[in-house]
């Protein structure tokens, strides 16, 4: 795995076959359609979980697609905090009864 990698845990050892049977399900099409999308798929995303490797989790992309969809799903990880408790109402805020 190359030192750009946003990847945490390594990809299974049959990765390349994995890749490769994903690619010729979808027929070397995007599945991912995003805006600047080049149409012919070159790589494989996760759709869910990161460590899921299974057929129903992985899509096919072309570089941009998987570049952005990447680089959101991140963004989603990094940035949520986790909830501790529930939220309480503002002490000024009045909450109807009944």
């Amino acid at each position: 795995m190359g030192k750009t990698s946003w990847r945490h845990a390594p990809l299974p050892a049959d990765w390349p076959r994995i890749r490769q049977r994903v690619l010729k399900r979808d027929g070397y099409r995007c599945r991912l359609q995003l805006p600047g999308c080049l149409g012919r798929a070159t790589e494989v995303h996760h759709v869910g979980s990161p460590d899921d490797h299974g057929d129903a989790n992985l899509a096919s992309g072309c570089k941009p697609c998987h570049a952005t969809e990447t680089g959101r799903a991140n963004a989603r990880r990094l940035f949520r905090a986790p909830r501790r408790r529930a939220p309480e109402p503002h002490p000024g805020m009045v909450v109807p009864h009944g």
